[in-house]
């Protein structure tokens, strides 16, 4: 990996208290050093170009929701990503989705904000190898740092129904297949063995992100001696970025608290990475 990481142990809940107050004591010492310098660090635009005279489908068309604005994919070939899984359901049941379907909470199905629909996925439980393919028929998380919203039933087909969150991997396999019983009948868990500690996925909070290797480590040294700090490296879109990030945490409970606390101090937006 690139960068460093100090070693230090994975901090848990009852440290958040304290660890906000020393972070933005720290961050404050080092001049607005959450700012991002250059273009925004955000994952490479998958939409392709459009043909001229081509009519996009309402569910390809961007759209915006509380302020921010989504640019579906055209094309969710290679896709795969990591992140926190959520779940909807009460509410919902019996409502349309947003490719026009009856959502049914116990079905195997899911949200995301910019996958084609229907897409096939295939989500996988980074802490018990357990997964799960589900069709996306619907839009959402609209909530900061979830990737992907699944039904009530693929919640409790992973484990994580009760718990209400997981960290997972999310790989398309192809276009859905039509609603019907025998796509359905198709849909089943696959359990695998259980992950070792060596394969525990890991929670960070990403505080800033810079072209200057300088001035993340800068901010990383103002930070390492109170809390978990790393510097990463990344290209995106052309443009390598040198990544500030905090932990590992104990839990996303923990990484929710903290990117909660960075916004209301008027410390910038934190992202939650999942590796």
């Amino acid at each position: 990996m690139d960068g460093y990481r100090t070693r230090l142990p994975i901090w848990l809940p009852g440290q958040n208290y304290w660890l906000i107050g020393l972070l933005a004591a720290a961050l404050l010492a080092s001049g607005c050093a959450t700012r991002v310098e250059g273009p925004e660090d955000i994952p490479p635009d998958r939409s392709a170009p459009l043909p001229p005279r081509v009519k996009l489908k309402p569910t390809e068309r961007p759209y915006s929701i509380s302020g921010v604005r989504y640019v579906p994919m055209l094309s969710a070939e290679g896709y795969r990503e990591k992140g926190v899984a959520s779940w909807y359901g009460p509410g919902f049941h019996g409502r349309d989705t947003a490719n026009g379907e009856d959502y049914d909470q116990d079905e195997l199905t899911a949200a995301h904000t910019t996958l084609p629909l229907p897409t096939m996925v295939r989500v996988t439980d980074l802490n018990t190898g357990k997964s799960v393919d589900v069709r996306v028929n619907d839009r959402g998380p609209f909530v900061k740092n979830r990737l992907i919203d699944l039904s009530r039933g693929a919640a409790r087909a992973l484990g994580f129904f009760t718990q209400g969150t997981a960290m997972v991997e999310v790989v398309a396999l192809g276009p859905g297949e039509p609603q019907t019983q025998l796509a359905r009948a198709k849909r089943k868990v696959k359990s695998t063995p259980e992950v070792g500690k060596e394969d525990a996925p890991k929670l960070f909070v990403q505080i800033g992100a810079f072209q200057s290797e300088n001035n993340a480590r800068r901010l990383a040294k103002t930070l390492e001696e109170r809390i978990p700090v790393r510097v990463t490296r990344a290209e995106v879109s052309d443009q390598t970025f040198y990544r500030v990030q905090l932990g590992p945490l104990a839990s996303v409970e923990m990484a929710d608290g903290l990117v909660e606390s960075l916004a209301g101090r008027g410390l910038g937006e934190g992202r939650i990475v999942v590796e």
